[in-house]
């Protein structure tokens, strides 16, 4: 019970970091980064994408009383994947573009060292991944922007940006198509990887509700 009472998320913060993924994809597009595990936000890079300081400490406060924030995305028997969040505090490598630091990573941060490297050594950051428990012997740990950016290379950039638009009425109770549009990125080419991965894929928006709880909850099914 302890745990539940700490402080949640709400739409504010979740607005937040769903700028930064979209900012953090779009450039990593642009800019060719690979982008296998970057942070989603710092203070500096929400900065310079126009939030206020009150807002962004109070993502910080309600991530570190927390530090691992997760929302079960898919269960089915004894696989289980997660949407997770996971605070720190210690270095980043930001790209200086024009008033804006992209997080990026120690890779694309030694690969693309020309382009203006600020680092900073104890920022608050924080990182979104994809875990998945498969089977008792069996579990992934993917970077979320990095699932964006390899869906996005694939030629599913529509549909990225239709569910990151989507995501943000979700927040304010207004999105009523993410279901749709989660189904359409399943069909999509990454199908084969799926049935690798999971047990069961969805193929219906009834299996979809099923299988999510996430999903049932914010759509209030």
């Amino acid at each position: 019970m302890a745990g539940r009472a700490r402080t949640q998320l709400g739409p504010l913060e979740g607005e937040l970091l769903l700028k930064a993924a979209n900012v953090l994809y779009e450039k990593c597009m642009e800019l060719g980064l690979s982008c296998r595990d970057p942070p989603l936000a710092t203070s500096r890079f929400l900065y310079s994408l126009g939030f206020t300081q009150y807002r962004i400490r109070k993502l910080w406060s309600a991530l570190s009383k927390q530090f691992n924030y997760h929302i079960i995305i898919y269960k089915y028997r004894n696989s289980v994947f997660k949407l997770a969040l996971t605070y720190e505090r210690g270095p980043a490598s930001h790209l200086y573009l024009g008033g804006l630091y992209l997080p990026i990573d120690d890779i694309d941060a030694s690969q693309h060292s020309r382009m203006g490297i600020v680092r900073s050594p104890k920022a608050h950051k924080v990182y979104a991944y994809i875990e998945g428990e498969i089977s008792e012997h069996i579990s992934i740990n993917i970077n979320i922007i990095r699932i964006l950016v390899l869906l996005g290379r694939s030629g599913a950039q529509s549909l990225i940006d239709s569910m990151l638009h989507e995501v943000k009425g979700v927040l304010w109770g207004r999105g009523r198509n993410l279901e749709n549009i989660l189904l359409d990125l399943i069909k999509y080419k990454n199908i084969e990887i799926l049935e690798v991965l999971l047990p069961k894929v969805p193929r219906s928006k009834d299996e979809l509700y099923k299988l999510s709880p996430a999903l049932r909850r914010i759509l209030h099914r």
